[in-house]
C-alpha cells in the first residue's frame, strides 16, 4: 500500500525513532509498503517518520540509481549490491570512519 509522505514543518520529522523490538507482522507490513512509497516517489530511501511513523526503521533501493554509483560491504567482503535490495534497515546504528570516498551528490 502506498503511504503518504510527510512534508517539511509536521511534528514527526522531528522525533526520534523508538527502537523496534520485535519484527512483527504490522513491522514487516510497514516496511513493505514503505518500499511501495519510496518506488512510486522514484526515491532510494525512506525512513518511518517519512510516513509518519516514529520508529527506527529505513528503507534503501539504490539498485537503478546508475549515475550514483554505491558499494556496499557485508562482514568486511564487498558484495553485488544489487543482489541485496531493496534493503530494509531496523533499528540501524552507523559506525563513523575516518576513510573518505569522493562521489556525485544526488
Amino acid at each position: 500500500m502506498i503511504r503518504e509522505i510527510v512534508i517539511y514543518g509536521d511534528p514527526v520529522l522531528r522525533k526520534k525513532g523508538k527502537p523496534v523490538r520485535e519484527t512483527t507482522e504490522e513491522i514487516r507490513r510497514l516496511a513493505e509498503d514503505m518500499i511501495e512509497t519510496m518506488h512510486d516517489a522514484h526515491g532510494v530511501g525512506l525512513a518511518a517518520q517519512q510516513v509518519g511513523e516514529a520508529i527506527q526503521l529505513t528503507v534503501l533501493d539504490v539498485s537503478d540509481a546508475e549515475n550514483r554509483p554505491s558499494r556496499m560491504w557485508i562482514e568486511g567482503k564487498e558484495v553485488a549490491i544489487k543482489e541485496h535490495m531493496p534493503l530494509v534497515l531496523v533499528n540501524p546504528e552507523l559506525e563513523l570512519s575516518k576513510e573518505t570516498e569522493a562521489g556525485p551528490e544526488g
